[in-house]
């Protein structure tokens, strides 16, 4: 059972109301966070079919290259972005964070 800090539980929880919420805000900052993590999603995903560490192929590194672009285009937008926002990309740092434990 994951805990409500899990990073993987974070973005599983937060995908469903981002897919609610961002089409209401029609921002262009939800349509990018909600791109963010679907691609983080996608990512993780790939990663659990692996036992050990992932492996390194042109495919999966340039979707984290895409992946790690959104992170620091929202984090640049931090200042400036809703409670909303933010949550979202604190939650998105902790994706990344773990991630990159492997």
């Amino acid at each position: 059972m994951r805990s409500g800090n899990d990073p993987a539980s974070c973005i599983t929880k937060t995908h469903a109301c981002m897919c609610d919420s961002s089409e209401k805000l029609g921002t262009w900052s939800a349509r990018r966070s909600l791109q963010a993590a679907h691609q983080l999603k996608c990512i993780s995903s790939q990663k659990k079919i692996h036992t050990g560490p992932l492996r390194e192929n042109s495919e999966l590194k340039e979707s984290n290259s895409k992946v790690e672009g959104n992170l620091d285009l929202l984090e640049k937008l931090a200042p400036w972005a809703s409670n909303r926002a933010q949550r979202r990309i604190t939650c998105l740092q902790k994706q990344r964070d773990w991630r990159s434990a492997f």
